[in-house]
C-alpha cells in the first residue's frame, strides 16, 4: 500500500487511523464490547451519520457570515462525527467477523 501513495499522504491517513481506534477504544469503555445484530449496527451508524450531516448543515451554508473561530469550531464537529462514523463502521465490521465466523471478502 504504502508504494502507490506519497509517504505524506501515508502518514496523515496513519494518524487519521489511530484518532479512529482511540475513538474504538472510547467507545468500547462506555459501552463495553457490542453484538448487535447487523440491523441495530446500521441504526447506531446511521445516526453517527445524521450527527455529521447536522455539523455540515449547521455550518457550511453560512460560511461567509461565520467569524473565523466559529467555521473552525463547526468544522472541529464535523471531524470528530467523522472519527466517530469510522468507529462504529470499524466495530459493526468486528462484531460481524466476531459473531459470524469471521469470514471476510478475502476468505481469510
Amino acid at each position: 500500500m504504502r508504494d502507490s501513495i506519497e509517504e505524506a499522504q501515508f502518514e496523515t491517513i496513519k494518524n487519521i487511523l489511530i484518532e479512529v481506534l482511540k475513538e474504538c477504544s472510547s467507545q468500547e469503555e462506555y459501552w463495553g464490547i457490542q453484538n448487535h445484530h447487523p440491523e441495530k449496527w446500521m441504526n447506531i451508524l446511521m445516526e453517527e451519520v445524521g450527527e455529521a450531516s447536522k455539523a455540515v448543515l449547521e455550518s457550511f451554508p453560512f460560511q461567509g457570515d461565520q467569524k473565523e473561530s466559529n467555521k473552525r469550531y463547526w468544522i472541529s464537529e464535523y471531524r470528530d462525527e467523522l472519527i466517530q462514523v469510522a468507529a462504529v463502521a470499524i466495530s459493526a465490521i468486528d462484531s460481524l467477523d466476531r459473531n459470524e465466523g469471521k469470514e471476510t471478502k478475502n476468505g481469510k
